[in-house]
């Protein structure tokens, strides 16, 4: 799973700048990694879009984010054939 790029805004200087350590580890892992048919990338990003898909930090997200996360890891689970995973 690749690391959300959206700048997680707080009092806490500690997370200040995390944000651009994560695009630029992103950034290798989809150079590295882009093609290769056997690696399945979940893009936090793509769900990430404004404070709100935060939950405390930068690394910690709402309900909605890891719901959707989870919604296609399900379906990324089933598309093989090999497998079946539902959700309740």
């Amino acid at each position: 799973m690749l690391l959300p790029e959206l700048e997680f805004k707080s009092k806490d200087n500690f997370m200040k700048g995390k944000e651009k350590t994560h695009k630029i580890i992103n950034d290798e892992i989809r150079k590295e990694f882009d093609n290769d048919e056997r690696i399945i990338m979940l893009d936090v990003n793509n769900y990430i879009k404004n404070q709100n898909d935060y939950f405390d930090s930068i690394n910690h997200y709402s309900k909605k984010v890891y719901y959707m996360l989870a919604k296609d890891l399900i379906a990324i689970c089933n598309s093989d054939g090999t497998m079946k995973v539902s959700s309740k």
